[in-house]
């Protein structure tokens, strides 16, 4: 998260979510470093902050991107997938950190 945070401190995304994170703890003065403090702290309990996520969906992001992060589907997944569409049965429920995940399908190794 501190190397994320370092490197795409100036995007405009990043930037208003490192405001909202201030935003969210206005007791304390945080320059970057306690910024980054923060997140971790909120990590380290799980905590439900919209702005933690959100770098969080965004550091995943990059991570498929750069393909520092890789993953694999059951060769079972994509004909049942297949079916359960084809079925219109109904909407596919996804966590809040959906973004990601699409990344992760586009990006994915198919094991053999």
């Amino acid at each position: 998260m501190a190397d994320f945070v370092r490197q795409q401190a100036e995007d405009p995304v990043v930037a208003s979510l490192l405001r909202e994170v201030q935003m969210a703890v206005p007791d304390k003065k945080l320059d970057q470093p306690g910024i980054v403090s923060q997140l971790l702290a909120w990590m380290d309990v799980d905590a439900k902050v919209t702005a933690l996520k959100s770098l969080q969906g965004l550091l995943w992001e990059a991570g498929y991107q750069r393909s520092d992060f890789t993953g694999h589907i059951y060769p079972d997944a994509g004909p049942n997938l297949r079916a359960w569409r084809d079925s219109g049965t109904g909407a596919l429920l996804m966590p809040l950190e959906f973004h990601p995940k699409i990344f992760f399908f586009c990006l994915i190794q198919r094991k053999n």
